[in-house]
């Protein structure tokens, strides 16, 4: 079980990177997550501005993905190792074409 879990955690930090892997840490952090978007306004040329809050709880199923009992163990609302809760806000502007724009 410490070799599966080694080799579970090299994957999710990208270390496997170091030996070809394609691991996108961010993903692997984030896991599952929120997005909600709110249109903002609209340009004279039709791109729209648009706001996005991605929201996330990082607990012990972040850290220990498919160790369920570890993860019932560990999982708590208090002092080190407790749950995080994450929002992140940003806003984009998108053209009537459906590409980005500055």
């Amino acid at each position: 079980m410490v070799g599966t879990y080694a080799e579970d955690m090299a994957g999710l930090s990208g270390v496997d990177n170091l030996w070809g892997g394609d691991t996108n840490e961010a993903q692997s952090l984030l896991g599952s997550y929120a997005v909600k978007y709110e249109v903002k306004s609209v340009d004279p040329d039709g791109s729209l501005v648009v706001r996005y809050t991605l929201t996330n709880d990082t607990d012990m199923e972040s850290a220990l993905p498919g160790y369920w009992g570890w993860q019932e163990r560990l999982n708590h609302d208090r002092g080190p190792g407790r749950d995080i809760k994450e929002a992140m806000t940003w806003t984009e502007r998108i053209g009537p074409d459906g590409e980005p724009r500055e």
